[in-house]
């Protein structure tokens, strides 16, 4: 069947065949119509071209049978009436031939009313003396008769010739036109059998690229497509299965070290206080850099718990009316605290916002931004915060004076995981999650995250777009 080929190249050549074997058969049938048109007109031409010969034979003829006869009359002469049988014998065969064309009823009873007369004038000439008072038929008159009815049978013939030489061109062009549009149909056809399940392979692939795999494959067409389709879905399984093992390492490994830094971190705060002996100004240096190491060590921790799987995520919360200046405010005083040492610069204009969502999903967004800023901005550098709101949305943009986002990754640094070319300060490290992170849940909360007025080594601003009111979506 032509939906079950073995192969694209089986399919591929089943349609290159038939689109061909369409065309042949448009030009066979075009040849054959033209060949017939052809035969018929040359059949009109030459019997139109005998008609008339003969036409003009039987006047000639005619005229000279009475020339004959009516010598022969007046003077009696044996010889002219020798003459006068060989004529009437040529008369006679050129009448025959005319009738033979099957022409109209009215030529043929021309023809027969030419030759009755001659027939009748030949006994009465034999019979005629010298005191007979005989009048020879004028045979030439009804020649000429016979004539113009055969000219006129000649125009019929050619005008029906012109109408059927018009009525098969329109035909074959309709013809020619039909089989054309339908070799095109065929065309579009098989095209489209062998580019649907090519269409559904990128797909698929993409969607593996994606990450995306709940979604079972299914391609049809050859048996060879559906065939990679299958090995694709295979894949799709596999790489399903393997993202499960890891999600179950990352939770098993994530507790496993969570429970030793946990006990690690109380035991530095117990010698911190003193519990254990006590602790020098050395000592309490070095238990601070072990609480602080053991503290940023639990952060990352978490922080590829929230990433793994929405389940580790912060559970989707009703909205709620928030006031957002306020929040934001909190959220950068509580970096100027920490950043007192960098010297940074930090400048503010917001404008007093309310808004309905899911405070930790923004509380967390805000904080990876105004993070992500502290970690690329230099000494003495500025960190510029703005918030502005329109009817539907509320804009915050967080603008820094460091490195910058080169275009290539301006896409890229969304991804998990992945470190740009740009270096974080000394002292500083990242994960490469928490731009991530924040634009999974700005989307979550049909807002956006995104980079604009950037230019590589002029700093980069990233603008969070919120809706003003925000319904959480039920999953289906």
């Amino acid at each position: 069947m032509l939906f079950r080929t073995r192969s694209i190249l089986q399919l591929t050549v089943l349609g290159f065949l038939a689109v061909t074997a369409l065309l042949i058969s448009a030009l066979v049938i075009s040849v054959r119509q033209l060949d017939t048109l052809t035969t018929s007109g040359q059949l009109t031409v030459n019997q139109s071209a005998f008609a008339m010969r003969a036409s003009r034979e039987l006047i000639e003829h005619s005229g000279a049978l009475e020339r004959s006869a009516r010598q022969f009359l007046i003077l009696r002469d044996p010889a002219l009436l020798e003459v006068y049988d060989d004529r009437r014998e040529s008369l006679h065969e050129t009448l025959a031939q005319l009738l033979s064309l099957n022409n109209d009823d009215a030529i043929s009873a021309q023809a027969e009313e030419l030759q009755g007369m001659e027939t009748q004038a030949y006994s009465e000439l034999n019979a005629a003396t010298s005191q007979t008072d005989f009048e020879y038929p004028r045979l030439l008159e009804t020649a000429y008769e016979l004539t113009r009815l055969t000219s006129t049978w000649v125009d019929t013939r050619a005008a029906l010739l012109r109408e059927q030489t018009a009525s098969s061109q329109r035909a074959l062009n309709i013809r020619t036109l039909l089989l054309v549009c339908t070799a095109l149909l065929l065309a579009v056809l098989f095209v489209t059998l062998i580019t649907r399940p090519l269409r559904q392979l990128d797909i698929a692939i993409r969607d593996l690229g994606k990450g995306a795999y709940e979604q079972r494959i299914r391609i049809g067409g050859p048996t060879d497509l559906r065939l990679l389709g299958a090995r694709l879905d295979w894949l799709r399984d596999r790489l399903q299965q393997l993202e499960q093992q890891r999600s179950e390492f990352l939770r098993h490994i994530s507790h496993e070290l969570k429970t030793p830094l946990a006990a690690m971190q109380e035991s530095a705060a117990l010698m911190g206080d003193g519990i254990a002996g006590p602790v020098n100004a050395e000592q309490k240096t070095l238990i601070g850099i072990l609480s602080n190491n053991c503290q940023r060590l639990l952060g990352l921790i978490e922080g590829l718990l929230r990433h793994n799987a929405e389940s580790f995520a912060i559970v989707d919360a009703p909205p709620e009316a928030i006031k957002l200046t306020a929040m934001v405010e909190g959220i950068v005083s509580s970096h100027q605290a920490s950043t007192q040492n960098t010297q940074l610069k930090w400048h503010t204009r917001l404008d007093k916002v309310a808004i309905s969502g899911d405070r930790e999903r923004i509380r967390v967004i805000v904080d990876n931004l105004l993070s992500n800023a502290v970690k690329f901005s230099p000494r003495n550098g500025k960190i510029a915060i703005t918030m502005v709101r329109d009817k539907e949305f509320i804009d915050i943009d967080v603008a820094d004076e460091g490195p910058g986002v080169p275009e290539e990754e301006q896409e890229k640094i969304f991804s998990a995981f992945f470190q740009g070319t740009a270096r974080p300060r000394e002292h500083y490290h990242s994960t490469g999650l928490g731009l991530a992170i924040a634009r999974e849940y700005a989307e979550q909360m049909g807002g956006k995250l995104v980079i604009i007025n950037n230019t590589a080594g002029q700093g980069a601003c990233f603008r969070l777009s919120l809706p003003r009111r925000w319904q959480r979506k039920t999953k289906a």
